[in-house]
């Protein structure tokens, strides 16, 4: 996939297939997450940003699975 097929590409599918072999778990986990905050306004519960955070932190190695599955 091109930089500019990249770009245009208005379906994640296609995005994330070209990722998977070339990431590891942490930067999908990261571009999932980018990309809830980038539709954050058609969130119907408040909360929901506050578990993209812990989803953030936990790709990051900041938070543990316990408080993953505590935010849901």
């Amino acid at each position: 996939m091109t930089e500019a097929e990249w770009l245009a590409c208005d379906d994640p599918i296609p995005l994330l297939r070209h990722l998977r072999p070339k990431t590891g778990a942490r930067k999908r986990r990261l571009y999932l997450c980018g990309g809830c905050r980038r539709i954050s306004d058609l969130f119907f519960d408040p909360k929901a940003l506050d578990l993209v955070d812990v989803a953030e932190r936990y790709a990051d190695g900041r938070a543990g699975e316990w408080e993953l599955y505590a935010a849901n």
